[in-house]
């Protein structure tokens, strides 16, 4: 039977397109006028800075570690630092320049869990400090030096001198300094996020409420035109007061800038924006302004809903030095909302029946089967045939394999991970696999273990049982379902059978099973080490058998997202360019630190610095080259089976009846969703 793929399988299309509907309304280009970006790295910023602001024309941060304040030009250079006296256990975390150029500057003292707030003039000379019992987390001032300070569940006003003038309710509050030198505080209310003035003169909220339903990570100062910017993961929205809306002005990607390393944002004029972007210890200065459109490059429409840094790294790194191409990302995840999640399916489907088709799409928590069911994919295997770069000998067999469906190769994914089941080969033997029936077996022949299943209550082995042996149960390419089958009842009997309640905490399992005191364990093997560190830890006696399976391996390969790349897209060449720069050498070394990397090459570099003995090296990729399918969630399928459970290990029905009741539900969903 075909392997069951699918998280969500796609809902009944609709023929009829669906609009924004939101407040963030796109600003409009005159003629060729668009944002362009220019890069500068800088040297001067320490890997621990944080907390970066634009002020007098400086970009300031704060080196908590190291105790000073550190300043330096908006073209990076002329580096200067202001040092900060060393208050016991006090770790400095955020800070905040004035518009007269002094700095507050706090910190929790470790030792007795007290906010210490020290206020400096612009030399760094002292003058003034004072405590607060709880954790201040957000910091601002407004145009006459009067500090804001945010707890947990209000805001603090202190004035200039220190002294404190008022405070504010409010739940989980953010805040930041308007273009006219107000304050204002942002949070989550029930219409979504709410922006309200601070009036210092009546010591209360101004009268004026701004709602936005986006989500944003953080507000900023504004210019003649915005009140303020919200900044995302991603989008750059200004409010404009004049129209009493947010405008969306750019996303980072549109600019070539990652915007999950984003660390600063500001305005410098109208349309003259700078951002300082850092990872690690590798930081530059962005510069963003809108000016004449430059050489036109074929743009590659890529539909994601949840993008890793690292993936928009290499987006961004392709639309540098692609001279052909550049990607742009659609963001469906924008039309989720707390009513309907899968609203942003729903959009790109009737993207896709309109005839407006993406380049690529990206499938971390979209439907496979369904789209190659259809023939919406390309199969990729001829464009691995047809490279001259790379072809599919240079990828990790099992992860080509598990990739790969019975009539072709429609995604690929940078790197993978392995879910299995395993024990102590002296209780398991030298059997390679098994299914229902052999494990069952196995249960009752040491039913004096304590814990069949370490760390493993009924609820939860039931849903990794089920959920890695749903290729037996449902064949989602022909739209049928046999939950009513004698297999699945011996699952739910099995399950029934040996499940105990969990355990009050959790064990280490390798612990568990080397003294005896569990049989099997779940093992999610993100790269060589888990394997390396459970083996050593039950001293060589480790054996990988997988979950039950009919045939091949019971282990499944995870793959985090993937990408595919349209039938109907009119730049396949350019989509595969983009996915085949996912498997340069450089970028896969670089995931393998972490993750299993599909690249032949980076993988066994991997395995050279796991430390691994060259026997259990052989037994490694004997279980890696082995695997064959792949897992997806489907929580619809796995909330039929856990409500219709329930009432079985409750007693008041049995397992055939509840068999029935799943397979009633399940052949209705999985037929109309085929």
């Amino acid at each position: 039977m075909k392997r069951y793929l699918s998280v969500l399988l796609i809902c009944a299309m609709i023929f009829s397109l669906v609009g924004c509907g939101k407040d963030g309304e796109k600003v409009s280009t005159d003629g060729e006028q668009i944002y362009q970006s220019s890069f500068q790295q800088v040297d001067n910023v320490p890997e621990n800075a944080y907390d970066f602001q634009l002020s007098n024309d400086r970009i300031w941060f704060l080196s908590g570690e190291e105790n000073f304040v550190g300043s330096m030009a908006i073209d990076g250079t002329d580096f200067k630092k202001i040092n900060l006296s060393k208050d016991g256990s006090a770790a400095y975390n955020i800070f905040d320049i004035a518009s007269d150029g002094s700095i507050a500057v706090g910190g929790i003292n470790n030792e007795t869990n007290i906010f210490t707030l020290v206020k400096l003039n612009k030399d760094g000379t002292e003058e003034f400090r004072t405590e607060f019992e709880n954790d201040i987390r957000y910091m601002s001032s407004d145009g006459e030096n009067n500090i804001y300070l945010t707890e947990r569940d209000k805001v603090i006003v202190l004035s200039p001198l220190g002294e404190k003038l008022f405070e504010l309710p409010a739940e989980r509050p953010r805040i930041s300094a308007d273009s006219q030198g107000n304050v204002w505080l942002s949070t989550f209310g029930d219409g979504g996020y709410e922006f309200k003035s601070i009036d210092v003169n009546n010591k209360d909220y101004g009268k004026e409420k701004i709602v936005s339903e986006e989500d944003f990570r953080s507000i900023v100062k504004g210019n003649d035109t915005y009140s303020f910017f919200a900044i995302s993961s991603d989008m750059v929205r200004g409010y404009n007061s004049k129209t009493n809306k947010f405008e969306e002005l750019f996303s980072f990607s549109d600019v070539d800038v990652v915007g999950n390393y984003v660390r600063l944002f500001a305005s410098l004029e109208q349309d003259k924006f700078i951002c300082l972007a850092k990872k690690g210890k590798n930081a530059e200065i962005v510069n963003i302004v809108k000016g004449e459109k430059k050489a036109e490059k074929t743009t590659l429409t890529l539909a994601s809903f949840i993008l890793m840094p690292h993936i928009e790294e290499k987006i961004v790194d392709f639309n540098r030095t692609n001279p052909d191409y550049r990607i742009e990302v659609l963001d469906y995840s924008k039309y989720n909302n707390p009513d309907d999640y899968s609203a942003g399916e729903t959009k790109l489907n009737t993207d896709i029946i309109a005839g407006n088709t993406p380049d690529i799409i990206e499938l971390g928590k979209t439907p496979l089967e369904t789209y190659t069911n259809k023939g919406l994919l390309e199969d990729l295997n001829k464009f691995l045939e047809n490279d001259e770069t790379i072809s599919k000998d240079d990828l990790v067999l099992g992860a080509f394999n598990a990739l790969s469906t019975e009539n072709g190769l429609y995604r690929l994914s940078p790197h993978f991970s392995i879910t299995t089941l395993y024990g102590k080969e002296s209780k398991i033997g030298d059997k390679t696999s098994w299914n229902l029936e052999e494990l069952q077996k196995f249960l009752d022949s040491n039913e004096d273990i304590g814990q069949p299943f370490v760390n493993m209550p009924s609820s939860q082995i039931l849903h990794s049982l089920t959920m890695y042996t749903m290729d037996q149960f449902v064949d989602a390419e022909r739209g049928e379902c046999s939950f009513d089958s004698p297999e699945f009842i011996k699952l739910l009997e099995l399950v029934k059978k040996f499940s105990k309640a969990g355990p009050g905490e959790y064990k280490d399992p390798n612990k568990e099973l080397l003294d005896n005191k569990g049989l099997l364990a779940t093992m999610y093997m993100t790269n060589a080490k888990h394997f390396v560190k459970a083996d050593n830890e039950l001293n060589g006696d480790l054996k990988i058998i997988g979950f039950p399976t009919e045939e091949g391996s019971g282990s499944v390969a995870d793959f985090q997202f993937s990408f595919g790349i349209f039938a109907d897209s009119e730049n396949k060449e350019g989509a595969w360019q983009f996915l085949r720069s996912l498997l340069e050498e450089d970028y896969q070394d670089a995931l393998a630190e972490f993750e299993t990397p599909v690249l032949l090459s980076s993988y066994n570099k991997m395995l050279d610095k796991a430390e691994v003995i060259e026997e259990q090296k052989e037994e490694y990729n004997k279980i890696i080259n082995s695997v064959t399918k792949t897992s997806f969630y489907d929580g619809t399928l796995m909330g039929i089976i856990s409500e219709e459970t329930k009432a079985f290990f409750e007693g008041e029905r049995s397992a055939e009846e509840v068999a029935k009741a799943i397979q009633s539900r399940a052949k209705i969903y999985v037929s109309e969703n085929r």
